[in-house]
């Protein structure tokens, strides 16, 4: 990477210095131990193969270490290897799939060294980030998140963005700056890189030293004019980016990371990116509630940027068990037409009624006016399901889904909060109902999907975004608009396999109970 540049005239040459360690010191029967997937390692297994030194790697294709799959939840990594033809499931508290190779790596490295095997794997759970390297150093409870880490590179500050966006699914807001008296060509290059995965730039001092500090954040700007906040404090510019902090966002404070000072050439500053930031969240000088998150979401539904203060509690289509603080929205129905409702709705609490029609006598500031009210419940169970970082399971079937989410949703209460779909809530509006009372919080959501004819399962699949998806059985309980029960299973059984894919997953785990 552009790491070091400054000491070297150009790639090839750093490349080759780094080589001098393969070609000249390491001696025979010395051992490497590297990753497959890096282009350089073609290089590598060149040289090693010539001067007799034993290659130990990592890789996804194949190494001695294998990585089969690796899935995210929120600043957690669930991990499959293969490793001496065992197959290994693990738990990583780490960020960035960069960092499971560099994990990986260390492992081969201890059991080269002697290190029981078995030993390294059950106590890997227990592995902290190091400090400043995609460090978390804040959970806020608008379902934000501040990660600090120590980017100072191109090639390092986009890892960690790709990390970032990859892991959480969420919008990413950067502060940075770039070093004085270091490789200049890279200040442009990395506004550039800030520009492409962020919705905002902090632009501020890092370490200056000698040089004109404005100048250093002007090269950078000219990468991301159109979304630079020019700040030359770095006190000022964390604080500005947490204070203006959304729901459901990342803060991502790069270029320093660990590091305790601020260098200004005649002056070092004490100064610590973390620090700061702990501190700010401590004083609670800036208050993050569920209105943030909730008018995320209205807003995104709405596309209105008006609707403030709109903490809803829950969704409803039906005045007989809405609570005080639900959104009702009004649904038309076959038989009933749920305007009727919307002035029993408001005398029993709603905060906003979702309408597509006038309603006579009633306040304009209690209702939300949209075209279709059943697609505006759609839409906000697409958008909350999206911006939700829990593991979700679809159940579908002919029978058997009901029971089966009850007994999945007590199992799953041993492993974090869990939230279910009410009832048998799972036809056309059954499923958008639930998800869009799906808290923020929760870790496991479990979903029933229904049936009545084809396409509905596809339709609904590609809401709940299913990362596991449970098929009971098939029987004859459809009958009616399907003449055999092979006609059933296809309805089923594609539709809920290859539905789109949550947001937090690079693949759809299936189970299948099937039965005929």
């Amino acid at each position: 990477s552009h790491d070091h540049l400054d000491y070297h005239k150009n790639m090839q040459s750093y490349f080759n210095s780094k080589l001098y360690l393969f070609r000249r010191l390491l001696k025979k029967n010395s051992k490497i131990i590297t990753d497959e997937d890096n282009q350089e390692f073609k290089i590598i297994k060149k040289i090693a193969n010539k001067r007799e030194i034993k290659k130990i790697t990592i890789g996804s294709n194949s190494g001695n270490i294998k990585i089969l799959n690796n899935k995210y939840k929120q600043n957690k990594q669930h991990i499959k290897i293969s490793i001496n033809s065992k197959i290994f499931k693990l738990e990583v508290p780490l960020i960035g799939y960069f960092q499971i190779k560099n994990l990986f790596m260390a492992v081969l490295a201890a059991l080269t060294c002697g290190l029981n095997q078995n030993r390294i794997f059950t106590q890997i759970h227990k592995i902290k980030a190091v400090p400043g390297r995609l460090e978390c150093v804040a959970n806020l409870n608008n379902n934000s998140n501040i990660i600090v880490d120590f980017a100072h590179t191109p090639d390092a500050l986009e890892q960690s963005l790709v990390a970032l966006e990859k892991q959480f699914k969420k919008k990413i807001v950067i502060v940075f700056g770039c070093g004085g008296e270091r490789d200049k060509k890279k200040r442009y290059a990395m506004g550039k890189i800030a520009a492409k995965y962020c919705r905002k730039i902090y632009v501020t001092d890092d370490n200056p030293r000698n040089e004109n500090p404005k100048k250093i954040r002007n090269s950078i700007i000219k990468g991301c004019k159109k979304l630079a906040i020019d700040i030359g404090s770095r006190k000022k510019a964390i604080k500005a980016a947490i204070k203006e902090l959304k729901s459901n966002e990342i803060l991502l404070v790069a270029g320093k990371g660990h590091e305790e000072t601020q260098n200004y050439g005649n002056k070092i500053i004490n100064f610590s990116d973390k620090k700061l930031i702990k501190e700010i969240i401590q004083k609670r000088k800036f208050s993050f509630k569920k209105t943030h998150y909730h008018n995320f979401l209205l807003n995104k539904v709405f596309n209105k940027d008006k609707l403030k203060n709109i903490n809803y509690n829950g969704v409803s289509i039906n005045t007989k068990t809405i609570k005080k603080n639900n959104l009702f929205f009004a649904i038309c129905g076959k038989k009933t037409d749920g305007h009727k409702f919307v002035k029993e709705a408001v005398r029993k609490g709603a905060i906003k009624s979702i309408v597509s029609k006038k309603i006579k006598k009633l306040s304009s500031n209690k209702i939300i006016k949209v075209k279709n009210t059943f697609s505006s419940l759609n839409n906000l169970a697409k958008v909350t399901r999206d911006n939700s970082s829990a593991q979700i399971v679809g159940i579908t079937g002919s029978v058997g889904k009901t029971t089966l989410k009850n007994l999945l949703s007590f199992s799953l209460k041993n492993y974090g909060k869990v939230y279910s779909s009410p009832h048998s809530y799972n036809n056309k509006f059954g499923v958008p109902l639930s998800l869009s009372n799906l808290k923020s919080n929760i870790d496991y959501g479990v979903f029933e999907i229904g049936m009545d004819k084809k396409g509905e399962i596809d339709n609904l699949s590609k809401i709940v975004k299913p990362e596991i998806a449970i098929i009971t059985n098939i029987s004859g309980a459809h009958f009616k608009n399907f003449n055999t029960l092979k006609d059933i299973a296809k309805a089923v059984k594609p539709r809920a396999c290859s539905g789109a894919v949550g947001p937090g997953s690079s693949r759809l785990r299936v189970i299948n109970l099937l039965r005929f």
